[in-house]
C-alpha cells in the first residue's frame, strides 16, 4: 500500500474512483444452535458457548506445541486476578501500560505497569482505584502527556475520570481499595459507552462515545480555576438512539474523527462543522475503526461478522478490500505505527491476526478470489493464538517494532513481538517506515 501522493490535501467527499470492490469470504463459520423449530434458545446459545470455548482451548493446546516457542522473539505472559477489558501503551521511552482490573468485590482497578522486555516480568507499579462496583471499560493514555490517562467505567451515566499518574506516583504502592479522587471528572450525555479516545495532534482534546447515539468532546484547557467537573464542549448525535460501539481521531487531520456502530455504519466527522462529512452505509454491523497513520484516506473497521473492511475514502460509500480469517466479532482493529501497510486485528474467536496489506493485488490473492483455493489468505501474516477466550483489547508499542499487547477473558495480559524468521519470509513486502528493527535490550 503506497503513500498518499499528496500528503497535505484535504479530505473530501468526492470520489472519481469506481474501481470494483474486492472481498474474500471465508468458510470457517462456527453456525449458532438454534431449535428444532429454528428459533434461537438460551440453552441453545450455552451449548453454543461451550462448544466455542471448547475449540478455542483445543487451538490454544495446538498453539502451546507447535507455535509458541518458534514463532516469537518476545513473549510475557502474566495471569491477572481479573479479567481486563483494555490495554494501552504509554508513550514514555520506556515501556509500560495501562489495564484494567478489580478487587474481589468489584472494585475498578487501573494497574499500571514495567515491561521488561530482557527478563520477560511485568512489574505493577501502580493501583488506581476508580471506586464503584463497576468494570473499567476502557483507558488510554494521552498521547501528548504521558502522564495523563483517562479512563471510563461500565454502567451508570457516561463519564470519562482523568488522573494525572506523575502526582499519584508519590504515593507508595498498595493493594487496598481506597479510592483515589479523579483529576477531573467528564461528565457527558446519555449511557456510558466503550469508545474513547485522546487526540493525537492536540493535547486535552477528548472524544468519548455512549450506547445511545452520544459523542461527547471536551477541551480539557476549558476547564474553569479550581473545578474539578467538565462538561462537553459540544455533543454529537448518532441519530434515533443508533449505539456507537467506537470512536477515533483522524491521525493527521486533527479536526476529523470517525464512528462507527452496529446500525450506523461508518461515519467520517469535522468538528468545525458539526457536520457529516463522509458516510458509508454497510450491510453489517461494525465493532471498531482505525485510521492509517501514514495513508490519510485509509481507514480499516472490525465487523460483527468477523471481517475486517478497508476503506478509501476517496471511493464514496465503498470499501475497497475486505480481509476474512476471523470466526467471530472484530471488536479491535489498530494499525501498526512503525509500518504503513501492516494493520491488527482481535476477535471473539480468541485470535489477534496481523495482516499485510502489501499483499493485496498479489497472484495469491487474485487465485483466492477466484476460488481456485479457499483456504489461501495472501494478506494474513501472523495468527496469535495464545489466549484461551475472547480478546477484549490490543495495542501497539510505538518505540519497538512489532510489539503488540493483548487481554483477554482468559485473565491474562500477553506482550508479544513475532519472530524475524517469520518476518524474513516476507521482508520484501514489509515497508520499514521508521524503526531500524533493534531491540531495546541491547540499549
Amino acid at each position: 500500500m503506497s503513500k498518499s501522493a499528496d500528503e497535505n490535501a484535504s479530505i473530501s467527499m468526492s470520489s472519481d474512483n469506481d474501481d470494483e470492490v474486492q472481498t474474500s469470504k471465508s468458510e470457517d463459520d462456527v453456525p449458532i444452535s438454534t431449535s428444532d423449530d429454528g428459533v434461537l434458545t438460551w440453552t441453545s446459545m450455552e451449548e453454543e458457548y461451550h462448544k466455542y470455548k471448547e475449540k478455542m482451548e483445543r487451538e490454544f493446546v495446538e498453539w502451546n506445541k507447535s507455535t509458541r516457542y518458534s514463532s516469537y522473539d518476545l513473549l510475557v505472559y502474566e495471569s491477572l486476578k481479573f479479567h481486563s477489558l483494555t490495554v494501552d501503551w504509554s508513550s514514555e521511552p520506556w515501556p509500560k501500560v495501562v489495564y484494567g482490573n478489580s478487587a474481589g468485590w468489584g472494585y475498578a482497578i487501573l494497574s499500571l505497569a514495567d515491561i521488561d522486555f530482557c527478563t520477560h516480568k511485568v512489574k505493577r507499579t501502580q493501583n488506581i482505584v476508580l471506586g464503584g462496583h463497576r468494570q473499567v471499560g476502557k483507558a488510554r493514555f494521552m498521547p501528548k502527556n504521558h502522564n495523563i490517562v483517562g479512563a471510563k467505567r461500565f454502567g451508570g451515566a457516561e463519564e470519562v475520570l482523568v488522573f494525572d499518574c506523575a502526582v499519584l506516583e508519590d504515593e507508595e504502592y498498595h493493594d487496598d481499595y481506597d479510592p483515589h479522587d479523579p483529576e477531573l471528572r467528564l461528565i457527558g450525555e446519555g449511557d456510558v459507552g466503550r469508545g474513547l479516545a485522546w487526540d493525537p495532534l492536540r493535547e486535552g482534546f477528548i472524544l468519548s462515545a455512549s450506547f445511545d447515539d452520544n459523542i461527547s468532546l471536551w477541551d480539557l484547557s476549558a476547564l474553569p480555576h479550581q473545578q474539578k467537573t467538565l462538561p462537553p464542549i459540544h455533543v454529537y448525535k448518532a441519530g434515533q438512539g443508533k449505539v456507537i460501539e467506537d470512536v477515533q481521531w483522524h491521525c493527521k487531520h486533527r479536526d476529523i474523527f470517525g464512528f462507527v456502530g452496529p446500525d450506523c455504519g461508518l461515519v467520517i466527522l469535522d468538528s468545525r462543522s458539526k457536520k457529516t462529512r463522509l458516510s458509508f452505509l454497510v450491510d453489517q454491523e461494525l465493532r471498531s475503526l482505525s485510521f492509517n497513520p501514514y495513508n490519510e484516506w485509509i481507514v480499516a473497521t472490525g465487523c460483527g461478522e468477523g471481517t475486517v473492511d478497508i476503506y478509501d475514502m476517496r471511493m464514496k460509500l465503498r470499501k475497497f478490500f475486505t480481509l476474512s480469517n476471523h470466526e467471530r466479532d472484530v471488536i479491535q482493529v489498530e494499525w501498526d505505527p512503525n509500518h504503513e501497510n501492516i494493520l491488527a486485528s482481535a476477535s471473539d474467536d480468541g485470535k489477534v491476526i496481523l495482516w499485510d496489506l502489501n499483499r493485496i493485488g498479489s497472484v495469491e490473492s487474485y487465485k483466492y478470489l477466484e476460488g481456485d483455493d479457499k483456504n489461501v489468505h495472501p494478506e494474513l501474516l501472523f495468527s496469535h493464538g495464545g489466549h484461551r477466550h475472547w480478546i477484549r483489547d490490543i495495542s501497539w508499542y510505538k518505540n519497538e517494532p512489532w510489539v503488540i499487547s493483548s487481554v483477554a477473558m482468559d485473565t491474562t495480559l500477553q506482550v508479544w513481538k513475532i519472530a524475524e524468521s517469520v518476518l524474513d519470509r516476507d521482508h520484501n513486502d514489509i515497508d520499514e517506515t521508521t524503526s531500524d528493527g533493534s531491540s531495546s535490550c541491547s540499549n
